[in-house]
């Protein structure tokens, strides 16, 4: 529906950027496209086995019994939430180091990694802070067993732990290497 509505308003009520049907059929640039490949397959495998993993965890969790299952299903939110602002900061760490590189001031861009490291050890801490907090208010959202409420305090402290280093990843390889060029 949103790309409809998008698409829609690009070919009908946007006059600006005159976006017609014939824009979509502009020849493949092939130097481009072997750049694209190289550069991006690596980006394209690591992404498909973090969702690889992802699947095969949800999998594993399904095979441990109801009150994992719905453990996890509460933890999985809290995971989420997390991740969109992890992933925020990220892109943004991403687009600095990008325009830093651009202007070719690389010393500025590797002090600016180091500051990104450090910003992401704090939100990261600052996020299981969060998460150690709300964890009692999230749980009494369910109606669970005490049993399924044990496991799932015991899945968040891992939360807890876990999205510190998924924050320092995320911003460091997500944002820094892949802002700078680097995409393995």
């Amino acid at each position: 529906v949103e790309f409809v509505i998008t698409f829609g308003y690009m070919m009908v009520i946007e006059k600006d950027l005159k976006y017609r049907l014939k824009d979509l059929l502009v020849k493949i640039d092939q130097t481009l496209w072997k750049e694209y490949i190289t550069i991006g397959s690596p980006v394209i495998v690591s992404d498909g086995l973090l969702t690889f993993g992802n699947n095969a965890l949800a999998m594993i969790m399904g095979h441990m019994g109801p009150s994992m299952v719905s453990a996890y299903a509460i933890c999985n939110v809290t995971v989420q939430i997390s991740t969109v602002f992890i992933n925020g900061i990220s892109a943004s760490s991403s687009v600095i180091t990008g325009n830093t590189i651009g202007k070719g001031e690389t010393e500025k861009a590797l002090n600016q990694g180091y500051t990104f490291f450090a910003l992401s050890v704090i939100v990261g801490v600052l996020g299981a802070g969060i998460i150690w907090l709300i964890n009692p208010l999230i749980i009494s959202f369910y109606n669970i067993t005490p049993e399924t409420v044990e496991v799932t305090n015991q899945l968040m402290s891992a939360v807890e732990l876990i999205v510190i280093f998924q924050c320092i990843q995320g911003v460091m390889t997500k944002g820094v290497l892949r802002g700078g060029g680097e995409a393995e």
